[in-house]
């Protein structure tokens, strides 16, 4: 798990969000999260979740969700 600031990024974030005191940009956490097929049991793969730990928002894979 990664909280490095300067990358990456996400495309987005809250309206509120704001790095912290001290810092130039928000926290930013990436790790891979477990796929699973159609039954919901099977494995398929990982997704990668880039996630700001001030606002919240996330990609899954690039794709953009909001919290």
């Amino acid at each position: 798990m990664s909280t490095r600031p300067s990358s990456p990024t996400i495309p987005r974030h809250a309206d509120f969000c704001l790095p912290r005191p001290g810092e130039e940009a928000p926290r930013i956490e990436v790790d891979r999260l477990p796929k699973y097929g159609p039954d919901g049991i099977a494995p398929a793969g990982f997704a990668q979740r880039v996630r700001c730990l001030e606002c919240g928002f996330a990609t899954y894979d690039g794709v953009l969700r909001e919290s």
